[in-house]
């Protein structure tokens, strides 16, 4: 997924510098995960790919890329934001709202 305006992040480094403004570039998936959490590798992993867009001395700055990683694991109910990333085919991706994705999670 390219192009428009996908949305971004702002951050601070572990330094406190920031904040950093980073632009949404593009997404890709990894089927099963990249990585792992205490040993344990997920289902898919998508990871959206960052790139520094505005910052204090920004032009300059080492760290030009940002990576947001998303980490699922099979269920027996297929979530519908699943279902609009098309992972069986890895189709294009006309449109994605991660607020989708995010107001039905309980993060209690």
């Amino acid at each position: 997924m390219r192009g428009g305006n996908l949305g971004g992040i702002e951050v601070t480094d572990l330094d406190g510098k920031g904040p950093y403004i980073y632009n949404v570039n593009h997404l890709h998936m990894h089927g099963p995960s990249e990585h792992r959490i205490d040993g344990v590798q997920y289902d898919l992993e998508i990871h959206i790919v960052h790139e520094l867009f505005d910052g204090p001395n920004w032009k300059n700055y080492k760290d030009t890329l940002a990576v947001v990683g998303i980490l699922f694991k099979e269920d027996s109910y297929s979530h519908p934001f699943i279902e609009k990333l098309r992972p069986m085919d890895f189709g294009m991706i006309d449109e994605i709202n991660f607020y989708e994705l995010f107001e039905t999670l309980d993060l209690s």
